[in-house]
């Protein structure tokens, strides 16, 4: 049985001219032991207490009735020579006489005044002070290795072992310092060795630290300013408490803070039938699971206390709380006003509720050290894309939601928990690969008081958040509560070391078979769309390296079907090639030739006013097909040679103008690049439900092209030119052209497109922390954020981990931003370890995004220019300029 909690107000940070009181009334408001820091100014450099001040105290602290109970005074003696003192502060009024391991081969003298020239050692020190009435501690500092404890605490002789061991989570001498979690480990092994043992905790112990102590295993906690210094000490100690307690929380107070009946067998076993035959894969649904009133308080703590952090990356966008497992982030003064929560907290993670989830899903034992869950808020727009949440050591997945309990959330708001299939799929080599579908098969929309979890299954788990649709109105967003999907969102993990199921090396294994899984069968092979690049002739000796060359009058006529003239002359392209070859990335508007972009733009329109299957199978039975898997990507996309596509400007694009011999020498002439090869999509991105993740390339740099054919606005791009309308000078003699021909990142055009970042060409976007802009004009509406647009971001070496994102305030790691836009063409060169996705477009867009994407492999230029390309442009920086539209052909 696991040692009980003890917590021990340090009185080091007691107020000293009360002392007597102080010590007294700590006792009252819940404190188990007194610590007493006795320091000789030898060992340690400061001075403290000497026996006449325990007498005192002592006088003020009824004596504990039994071993280490209420009231013991535990005396840390950091002092130089220990045994001198043993019996003066028992005379004192001291219970337990903790020495310093790094003190103890000192004189054997046994009176402050004796002198000897024998040394006692750690064992006979102890011994000592058991036969003089007092339970024996032993101290280690920082820099002493807990493995020199080992001989002393395994000693076969009662008399000469510790009742207690105290770990140094400070260096010893002075009250207030920082908590050292690197001491941690030493309390760790520890408990490992010993279950039955009292180890203590000193230094920096406060509701901010106490989880990590507790979780290492923990059971004595001295806390000095963290009780001393709060406004209410006895709601502190109680949370002191119960941070340990919850390792041990009874079976009667965890069932107390579930509805009744929740553990009875019959609704054990009627959960457990329908996690069993569930679809798409096992996963589990229990309403009502939660004390109604212990919720409601959970509710209103949060929304009182609790901050939220707006934070977006390529697969998702949310506010999140801090983290509620360990409370990084979150000071004592807030923790203790969040008393319901972290009963709750202790509730879910208790032995007893851990065994429930355990007994449903059939995962085996589950860790009550390592908590793991934050509180994660979806409004109006809010979403998190598919993934499997495989990570580490997580074994069960689960979602708690705190909606607004008096305005029922309603299916047709979004934000319900989309659970997708998964096939298996035999590859060339006769392997078969898990591979999930596009399409979810079961929504469980949120409720409040409802937890949904399950067993967490490398490379088939797969599910999203749906996004959180916005309302039609203001009024009608007030009606329905803002539509704020509040849940507690985390894991249950494998257990640790010293809990019951640890497993030495489970973890480790647990990781390289989850990586393992989601490689079987080389899954890639079966993505859609698959490259298919077309190799293009080299172009002659005579012809390289020349601006000019390779374009003869019936090249033009050809282009000229398709490109605005502007984009034609020798001047324009010249300036092009230069802004290219200095930036690595270029934006053209209006690329299109007005006639056949009015024909693009009729197409585009009739397509979108025509409704969509809504499945992927009714869809893929004409020429457009969908992209997958959805943990990748979704889009709706059509490839050169579709047999079924009717003749449209669309397919024109990417099979007579594209890959043509005269748009590749325009293309080399423009970037002053060699094109090797060619390979062209078009796609459609749906409001709603499509996105890229973002992913890097293998292989050297690639020239990216991107042709914006989206009619419709409020993407955000109009909303640049309208800045940089606002930004120009005064008599604005350049016509729109110019203005709007910058190359574009962070959306303020500037930054550049090539990158030597991250080789292995893997990673995740940053999550970007946005800063609440000032309130201009609190009646002015804010366009809706709707995404679709395409970014370059450099990767992050340091973030393996598929689906955990830093956060940060800037964007310096966007290299290039292209909103969804109309007639624009961007290029981009791009490195392996650039990343590139598309985000989420969201369902309240006026339409759909639609794009032709290219990729140009292209020869390697042996004067490649120094350094890496990388990051935004200073603002000395000159940017280009856009283009004069002064010689047009007769065509235009």
């Amino acid at each position: 049985m696991a040692p009980p909690t003890i917590i021990a107000p340090s009185i080091l940070s007691a107020d000293f001219a009360d002392l007597g009181a102080e010590c007294s009334k700590t006792i009252k408001q819940g404190a188990d032991w007194l610590h007493v820091d006795i320091m000789d100014g030898h060992f340690v450099p400061n001075l403290t207490f000497g026996p006449p001040v325990v007498v005192k105290i002592r006088s003020h602290v009824d004596r504990p009735a039994e071993a280490y109970g209420k009231g013991t005074f535990d005396c840390h003696m950091m002092i130089a020579e220990p045994k001198k003192w043993v019996k003066e502060f028992k005379k004192a009024g001291c219970d337990l006489y903790c020495f310093h391991y790094e003190a103890a081969s000192s004189s054997a003298a046994e009176s402050p005044e004796a002198k000897s020239d024998e040394k006692t050692s750690p064992k006979e020190l102890i011994r000592y002070i058991h036969d003089n009435g007092m339970l024996a501690g032993i101290a280690i500092k920082p820099a002493t290795p807990v493995d020199v404890l080992w001989e002393i605490l395994e000693n076969p002789d009662e008399k000469e072992r510790p009742d207690m061991v105290l770990v140094m989570t400070v260096e010893p001498g002075f009250g207030g310092q920082k908590f050292m979690a690197s001491e941690l480990p030493k309390v760790e092994a520890l408990r490992k060795r010993y279950p039955n043992l009292n180890i203590e905790v000193d230094g920096g112990l406060g509701l901010g630290t106490i989880d990590q102590a507790a979780d290492a295993g923990a059971n004595v906690i001295v806390a000095g300013s963290a009780v001393f210094g709060a406004k209410d000490p006895a709601e502190v100690i109680k949370l002191l408490r119960e941070a340990v307690d919850k390792r041990t929380l009874s079976d009667e107070d965890a069932k107390a803070r579930f509805k009744k009946g929740l553990f009875e067998k019959s609704v054990l076993d009627k959960y457990t039938s329908e996690y069993a035959s569930s679809t798409p894969y096992k996963h589990s649904v229990i309403s009502g699971l939660v004390d109604d009133t212990l919720l409601r308080k959970v509710r209103n703590e949060i929304k009182s206390n609790v901050s939220f952090t707006p934070k977006e990356t390529d697969i998702y966008k949310i506010h999140q709380s801090g983290d509620l497992a360990n409370l990084d982030g979150l000071d004592d003064d807030a923790l203790a006003k969040l008393p319901s929560l972290l009963a709750l907290r202790d509730a879910l993670y208790s032995q007893t509720f851990r065994d429930y989830v355990s007994h449903i899903t059939g995962c085996g034992p589950l860790s009550g050290r390592k908590t793991d869950m934050a509180i994660n808020v979806y409004t109006p727009g809010c979403y998190l894309l598919c993934h499997d949440d495989v990570i580490g050591s997580r074994k069960v997945s689960y979602i708690l939601y705190l909606t607004d309990p008096d305005t029922p959330w309603q299916p047709e708001w979004g934000g319900a928990l989309r659970l997708f299939p998964v096939v298996d799929r035999e590859g060339k080599d006769g392997e078969v690969a898990k591979t999930p579908l596009p399409d979810v098969v079961k929504v469980i929309p949120p409720a409040w008081n409802q937890l949904s979890f399950f067993a967490v299954q490398p490379g088939e788990s797969f599910h999203d958040v749906e996004e959180v649709y916005h309302a039609a109105s203001k009024e009608e967003l007030e009606k329905n509560g803002g539509r704020i999907r509040m849940a507690i969102s985390g894991w249950f993990h494998i257990p640790q070391i010293g809990e019951d199921g640890w497993v030495e090396g489970a973890e480790e294994k647990a990781a390289q078979k989850s990586g393992l899984m989601q490689l079987q069968g080389n899954p890639d092979q079966h993505d859609q769309p698959q490259a298919q690049p077309v190799a293009v002739e080299k172009p002659s000796e005579s012809s390289q390296g020349s601006d000019d060359s390779g374009l003869d009058e019936e090249d033009l006529d050809f282009l000229l079907k398709y490109l605005a003239p502007t984009y034609l002359t020798p001047d324009t392209l010249e300036r092009v090639a230069e802004h290219f070859e200095e930036e690595f990335s270029i934006t053209l508007p209006d690329i299109l030739h007005p006639k056949f972009a009015a024909k693009v733009r009729e197409y585009v329109e009739a397509q979108e006013a025509k409704k969509l299957p809504d499945s992927t199978e009714q869809i893929e039975k004409g020429p457009w097909k969908v992209a997958r898997p959805p943990h990748k990507h979704r889009y709706l996309y059509l490839q050169p040679g579709a047999e079924t596509e009717k003749d449209s400007p669309i397919k024109e694009l990417i099979e007579v103008l594209l890959p043509s011999r005269q748009f590749r020498l325009w293309l080399q002439m423009a970037t002053r690049s060699t094109i090797e090869s060619h390979d062209l999509i078009a796609r459609r991105f749906r409001r709603g439900l499509d996105y890229t993740l973002a992913t890097g390339h293998e292989g050297k740099p690639r020239l990216e092209l991107n042709i914006g054919i989206t009619p419709t606005d409020g993407w955000g791009d109009d909303n640049d030119e309208d800045e940089d309308d606002e930004d120009a000078e005064s008599d604005a003699s350049s016509d729109e052209e110019d203005k709007a021909a910058n190359g574009k990142a962070n959306g303020k055009g500037k930054g550049k497109g090539k990158a030597e970042a991250n080789p292995k060409g893997k990673g995740k976007g940053k999550a970007v922390e946005k800063q609440p802009k000032p309130d201009k004009e609190v009646e002015e509406e804010e366009p809706l954020e709707v995404g679709g647009h395409e970014v370059y971001m450099a990767g992050d070496d340091d973030n393996e981990d598929a689906a955990v994102y830093k956060s940060s305030a800037e964007e310096d790691n966007i290299l290039f931003f292209q909103a969804a836009a109309w007639n624009k063409m961007t290029l981009v060169l791009r490195d392996s370890g650039t990343l590139k996705f598309v985000k989420y477009v969201s369902s309240a867009a006026k339409g759909d995004r639609w794009d032709i994407s290219g990729t140009f492999e292209i020869e390697e230029q042996d004067d490649e220019p120094e350094g890496d390309a990388v990051g935004v442009l200073d603002d000395s920086e000159e940017e280009f300029q856009g283009f004069s539209d002064s010689v047009d052909s007769d065509s235009d």
